[in-house]
């Protein structure tokens, strides 16, 4: 479920834009229940703040879902200062402006239902002031018919193609 946010509401929140990515072990194609986040980045898009905070996993952890992603180990994550879901998602939380809007790309397939699950998993119950964008919805409307919509097609296709 989400809230349609139009241009106008948009431009009035501007100091609300979040892009944030939330990477996570497991097979989200297999199920949202079995991903666990062991990172979350963001940025304030008009301030240029920046959000990056490690998480701690239980083990075993997860392989990569393909070869070309590294293993995540619980070395890494120490080494990057790694917090529990919780102190996280508190810190993440109080970094956040008021009434946020998290933009990310596949946000409504991926970062979201994935947060959604951590936050049931550890009993944290995410803001209701929180609004949600995704950016692969909005870039399929924005450029219909292109053959590909990942991001790096998506800069290629506006920054790159005549």
């Amino acid at each position: 479920m989400g809230t349609y946010l139009n241009r106008n509401v948009l431009l009035k929140k501007e100091q609300s834009l979040v892009v944030y990515d939330m990477e996570f072990c497991g097979d989200i194609r297999t199920s949202h229940e079995i991903c666990r986040i062991f990172n979350i980045a963001a940025v304030e898009l008009v301030s240029g703040k920046y959000f990056n905070v490690y998480i701690t996993l239980e083990p075993p952890i997860q392989p990569p879902v393909n070869k070309s992603l590294p293993q995540i180990t619980e070395d890494m994550l120490r080494q990057n200062n790694a917090v529990s879901f919780k102190k996280a998602l508190q810190k993440f939380s109080d970094w956040l402006p008021d009434t946020p809007i998290l933009i990310s790309h596949n946000n409504f397939r991926s970062d979201k239902p994935i947060l959604e699950m951590e936050c049931k998993r550890h009993m944290f119950t995410m803001p209701y002031d929180w609004y949600f964008f995704d950016s692969l919805i909005f870039l399929r409307q924005k450029f219909p018919k292109l053959r590909s919509y990942t991001l790096n097609s998506i800069y290629k296709h506006i920054f790159t193609e005549d």
